[in-house]
């Protein structure tokens, strides 16, 4: 396969007005639960790409039919929302059962995808082999099966980091125990199955008891707002060591339901900041962002704000504007809970005025990469001033600094790809990357709007 070759040349102007595409952590959850309800459900303007893409993958390997669907063919009972000409909608009716996947499934380095496919597996008759990228690169995932052990299954995982053979064994309720600082989506996965499993008599819960203290808390807000539109109830208070516990009845039925898809904050991230960084007179107009959603990295608003961006939200046109003509200023920005900011961040920094510090890092090393050492790695390249510390729990950014363009390499990491990506907007000279597609994994349109509102990229298509 020939891998296309980009040059990014350096930022002469940018301004204008987008639509933020669509949530992919919304996207991931909206299609695991309605294949899991009891009726069809609807899913308006869902992320179909990529990360996304595999799940849907996962889903129909499971049993579950989805479709688009056009508007005319829809009953206007049936969808009681604003639906435009321009929405997608697509149609999930889930089976009866959920049915043993022919064959191994290729989670590639997805890794909500393949935990909350794994998290599930005790409803799944017969065994699942999940293999993918994500295993080569052996991210975590044991705390999970180790997790599931207490329903009685069991698993190993294959040779070479090839991926992991799973043999489910279904049980009635019980109590869980995770760890709550590797990753929210062993939780969220743990969340999705409690629901379906059956009372015991001396048990009509299921208990998840944290062990440690949650790190990217904003995602497991998502999963409890999904769950609860399709009618799951459950309560959350803390356990006798200060942790969260969640109390999820039994023999709940998942009811299909009509979800629109938010915007994307993490998406937008990239665009807001290549906006605040501009040192000339602009606007830039992102629609499409709810800002009463529970997307933690709508954080990087405020963040912006404290560093003196201007940057205002419109609540009544759920949209930012963000104004360029500002130098920011630099801080210090725990990253526990958003990790997917990181790489962005880590950008911003360059361009402030003094120093910033950026901690809290642990978990943002088994992302889709070790973010924290090829952020570093990269932007050194480009010859930032830039260093671990803290026991490598925290990074130090100088700034201002200059930069000059470099051959990007983002590892095939969707969200380093589209944060190099920035940095080289505001470098001295041009750069280049290959396999630019990788953005699809959470942000189709990137490249496409960021030559919308001025950024002069060569060679797409």
């Amino acid at each position: 396969m020939k891998l296309i070759l980009i040059k990014i040349q350096p930022l002469i102007n940018f301004e204008g007005k987008i639509t933020c595409s669509s949530s992919k952590s919304y996207s991931h959850r909206a299609f695991f639960v309605a294949l899991m309800a009891d009726t069809p459900s609807y899913i308006i303007n869902p992320l179909i790409s990529g990360d996304t893409e595999v799940t849907i993958n996962f889903c129909i390997s499971l049993g579950a039919t989805i479709e688009k669907f056009e508007k005319s063919n829809i009953e206007i009972k049936e969808i009681p929302l604003d639906i435009s000409d321009s929405d997608s909608i697509y149609k999930i009716v889930p089976p009866p059962n959920l049915k043993q996947p022919i064959g191994s499934l290729d989670g590639k380095n997805s890794g909500t995808s393949i935990r909350l496919m794994t998290a599930l597996t005790p409803l799944i008759p017969g065994q699942i082999t999940i293999s993918g990228r994500f295993f080569k690169l052996k991210r975590p995932l044991k705390p999970l099966l180790e997790a599931l052990s207490s329903l009685g299954i069991s698993w190993e995982y294959l040779d070479n980091n090839f991926g992991v053979k799973i043999n489910p064994c279904y049980s009635d309720a019980i109590e869980f125990k995770i760890q709550g600082d590797v990753s929210s989506q062993f939780i969220t996965g743990l969340l999705l199955l409690a629901p379906k499993l059956k009372s015991a008599p001396s048990n009509p819960n299921s208990i998840i008891n944290l062990t440690t203290p949650t790190v990217s808390t904003p995602y497991l807000k998502i999963t409890d707002e999904i769950m609860k539109k399709f009618g799951i109830s459950f309560q959350v208070d803390l356990n006798s060591e200060n942790f969260l516990r969640y109390t999820i009845p039994t023999d709940q039925k998942y009811q299909g339901q009509i979800v629109k898809i938010p915007g994307d904050y993490s998406s937008a991230a990239f665009i807001i900041a290549t906006a605040a960084l501009n040192p000339y007179p602009s606007e830039v107009v992102i629609s499409n962002l709810d800002p009463n959603s529970m997307q933690g990295d709508k954080a990087l608003i405020k963040i912006l704000q404290q560093m003196n961006a201007d940057i205002k939200v419109d609540e009544h046109s759920q949209s930012v504007v963000i104004k360029g003509g500002k130098f920011l200023d630099g801080t210090k920005i725990d990253c526990k809970d958003t990790p997917d900011l990181f790489p962005i961040l880590c950008v911003i920094g360059l361009f402030s005025n003094n120093n910033t510090i950026l901690y809290n890092l642990q978990h943002v090393r088994t992302k889709e990469s070790d973010r924290v050492s090829i952020m570093i790695r990269e932007l050194q390249k480009m010859g930032a001033i830039i260093d671990s510390i803290e026991d490598n729990n925290a990074i130090l950014i100088e700034g201002p600094q200059q930069i000059r363009g470099i051959k990007i390499l983002h590892e095939d990491d969707h969200r380093i790809a589209m944060a190099l990506t920035v940095a080289a907007l505001y470098a001295r000279s041009e750069s280049t990357t290959v396999k630019p597609e990788i953005v699809n994994d959470s942000y189709p349109d990137f490249f496409k709007d960021l030559k919308l509102l001025g950024a002069d990229i060569i060679g797409l298509s």
